[in-house]
């Protein structure tokens, strides 16, 4: 879940940032909109209200169905994927500033990474984190499993601790190799 929504919310932010800066009339203001709203809801809320409004709607009116993992990934690629957008086109104004004729293409987006990443990379490690919390929603078996362990075994203490422990496992294995991307991008000259 975790290395989805990471790709999921690079992906987005790429996107987002090339569509943004190509100024075509109507989607740069279609993809400005869509990045401000995706920033500024908060996650769960968005992940609420798609899986069990949206996909709840669909199921009765047309018998389909949204896959909770699905909708996860999705609310928090674009949620992360709004925030590297931003650190995108921050880093593209630094550059347009050294080099005015300087636009922004799949190209030459290697000139602004080093630029972006430090704030590309934190919001990728608070997206890693979130995934803990929107897990119990997109694997619902998983909750579901430690209920029963706990319940059958009685050992909540333990139980938990393992939990925190893997959080934290997960989490700091998550920043180590994003902040050794980030170091990596430092190493390119713009």
């Amino acid at each position: 879940l975790m290395v989805l929504c990471v790709l999921g919310s690079i992906m987005v932010g790429v996107a987002s940032a090339l569509v943004i800066s190509a100024r075509i009339p109507g989607v740069t203001l279609l993809a400005r909109w869509f990045c401000n709203i995706g920033r500024m809801t908060p996650p769960l809320l968005v992940i609420y209200i798609f899986l069990f409004g949206l996909s709840s709607a669909l199921m009765h009116t047309v018998g389909l169905s949204m896959a909770p993992i699905v909708v996860v990934v999705m609310c928090l690629s674009v949620y992360a994927g709004a925030s590297v957008t931003d650190s995108f086109l921050e880093a593209t104004k630094v550059v347009q500033a050294r080099d005015p004729t300087y636009c922004l293409r799949l190209n030459n987006f290697k000139q602004i990474l080093p630029l972006a990443s430090p704030s590309a990379t934190a919001a990728l490690v608070n997206i890693c984190k979130a995934t803990m919390m929107a897990s119990a929603v997109a694997v619902p078996e998983l909750l579901s499993a430690v209920t029963s362990i706990m319940t059958e075994q009685g050992n909540v203490t333990v139980m938990m601790n393992t939990l925190l422990f893997t959080f934290f496992v997960l989490i700091f294995l998550a920043t180590r190799f994003l902040g050794w991307v980030d170091r990596k991008l430092q190493e390119v000259k713009p």
